[in-house]
């Protein structure tokens, strides 16, 4: 890695040298060049470290600026991300401080977090959870947000979404009804509710927005203007609560 590390910064610095000015340019020679390419290769293999450092502060600016985009898109997608009609609504419909979930039902650490995510709102009554659909695993999940949208819609949908996501193996657009009945929703409405909605447009809309918050994958929870990528813990998801609730009080981010 530190080789090729010190080779790729070599170029960098020869790309440099081409950059200047053609006065300047004028008075370096090729062996002149070839020297300080050496001297420098040379160097960054005795101190490797200097290379480590700079791809460390490389990845510092690179992870700071994906959290100054992603904090720019909450603060623009706001009311999309926390008051979107299509997205499924858990907890307190009411509540101060929305905990958004960009979820899919086929996701092995959507269904381990599942379990924080219900300890969470039975912990805290003032919270409600937003779940936007973003079914990035193969035409099964899909399916089953196809299902998920329609049954948002009806009083039972807290306990269908938990219920889905606790099913063992692959789930689709039959397992889903499956569990849908299971759990006692109105099946015809269901029906009705799944051929008016338009699941292409609802979709395309979270994958957009997900990709422009730099989510790399699912789960992914927007709480307040704090994001967090991957299964997270209780103590964490309280923890981000509390903040955005905190700083409500200043600016109603929540």
């Amino acid at each position: 890695m530190v080789a090729l590390a010190s080779t790729g910064l070599i170029g960098l610095i020869a790309g440099a040298l081409d950059t200047v000015p053609a006065g300047a340019a004028d008075t370096i020679s090729s062996t002149e060049r070839s020297k300080i390419e050496s001297v420098v290769h040379d160097y960054l293999m005795q101190h490797p470290e200097v290379v480590l450092d700079a791809l460390k502060e490389l990845d510092r600016k690179e992870q700071a600026a994906a959290a100054a985009q992603a904090k720019d898109v909450i603060r623009k997608e706001h009311q999309v991300l926390t008051r979107d009609g299509a997205a499924g609504v858990i907890g307190n419909p009411n509540g101060d401080v929305s905990v958004v979930e960009f979820f899919d039902y086929n996701c092995g650490y959507c269904r381990l977090v599942a379990d924080e995510v219900k300890a969470l709102i039975k912990s805290d009554p003032r919270v409600r959870v937003v779940l936007h659909e973003w079914p990035i695993r193969g035409p099964g999940s899909v399916g089953a947000s196809k299902v998920s949208l329609a049954a948002a819609k009806q009083k039972n949908f807290a306990a269908f979404h938990f219920a889905l996501l606790a099913t063992d193996g692959t789930v689709d657009e039959a397992r889903a009804l499956a569990v849908a009945k299971q759990q006692g929703l109105d099946m015809a409405a269901l029906a009705r509710d799944m051929k008016a909605q338009n699941t292409t447009a609802i979709l395309s809309k979270n994958d957009d927005l997900s990709h422009r918050l730099g989510l790399s994958g699912t789960p992914g929870f927007i709480i307040g203007e704090t994001m967090i990528g991957g299964a997270t813990s209780l103590d964490n998801l309280k923890k981000s609560v509390a903040d955005a609730r905190a700083a409500c009080k200043k600016e109603p981010i929540c």
